[in-house]
């Protein structure tokens, strides 16, 4: 009898019904706000939704404030806020600064790579303000729990882009980068007559990401735009599913619908005689399927 390793279900793997999955959990309300251009209110901070230009600033040095929250210092939420706040300047207030250009600078000096939280001598000119910025925020800095208040705001914005299909990409390394921003501003700009610089700065990202979705369900109606599974769910029934493969045990949707549902090739693997079985099943259950439908016919006529 063969027996379980880890990973042998990357060689025989095995699967789930996609209408099993719950879907992930998202706040229907956070997000008409966001859309709406409200901002969060942290205290008696005022924290504007973020735009797509400021995503992809984000992403310019792979900011762990958005993409490993748990990796991150509080250096990195100061970033996300600093640029977020004052994204590419203002054209005709002159004194607020234009994050655009401060990150652009830090990042050619190669501020990611040498910045020590702890040495103030690794530390660039943009370090320094983003510090400042901080000191003046109006409210605690070191309570965690706004740190988790602002993420959960800046992650609510990547609802509406996550529900496209990976595929509906030109398959760039960056999820916003030169492609996307320009894919953007040609099909939103088009039917919404915002002019680049809105469209990036001034634009929710909510609504960007929202719009983007229905014009391709629009263009392409056998497009998959849907709300994604929750991760957390898939990790769950997929760990379930293996441990009834080791148990030689049918999973439940194959009880109900043996003839819906094929075995998993694990379940086959570690259970040679489960196929057999199985196929029985299969058997039994379209043969009673048949009689069914042979019965309501029967009824239909008034036989």
């Amino acid at each position: 009898m063969p027996q379980y390793t880890p990973g042998l279900e990357k060689v025989y793997p095995v699967t789930v019904p996609a209408d099993l999955l719950r879907t992930k959990y998202y706040d229907g309300d956070g997000e008409i706000f966001s859309m709406l251009g409200a901002p969060l209110i942290v205290e008696e901070q005022h924290i504007p939704a973020p735009s797509l230009g400021v995503w992809s600033l984000l992403e310019t040095f792979n900011c762990p404030f958005v993409n490993k929250f748990n990796e991150a210092l509080p250096m990195d939420a100061w970033r996300a806020m600093y640029i977020n706040e004052y994204r590419a300047g203002h054209p005709w207030k002159w004194w607020r600064p234009n994050a655009v250009e401060e990150v652009r600078q830090w990042v050619t000096d190669e501020g990611p790579e040498t910045f020590d939280v702890n040495d103030k001598k690794t530390w660039k000119p943009w370090d320094h303000k983003v510090y400042r910025y901080a000191t003046k925020l109006k409210f605690d800095i070191n309570y965690v729990g706004h740190y988790e208040d602002i993420r959960l705001w800046f992650e609510l914005s990547f609802n509406g882009y996550e529900m496209i299909p990976k595929s509906a990409g030109g398959g760039s390394a960056y999820w916003f980068g030169a492609e996307t921003l320009a894919s953007m501003m040609a099909a939103i700009g088009a039917c919404t007559n915002c002019t680049p610089h809105q469209l990036l700065w001034e634009t929710p990202m909510c609504s960007v990401g929202h719009t983007a979705a229905q014009l391709i369900r629009i263009n392409n109606p056998k497009a998959s735009i849907a709300r994604p599974k929750c991760p957390d769910h898939i990790k769950q029934m997929f760990e379930e599913c293996i441990e009834r493969a080791k148990l030689g045990q049918l999973h439940p949707w194959q009880k109900a619908e043996p003839t819906q549902y094929p075995l998993d090739q694990l379940q086959a693997y570690l259970n040679p005689d489960l196929p057999a079985h199985y196929r029985k099943m299969q058997k039994e259950a379209a043969d009673r399927k048949q009689e069914e439908t042979k019965a309501n016919r029967k009824r239909e006529r008034g036989l």
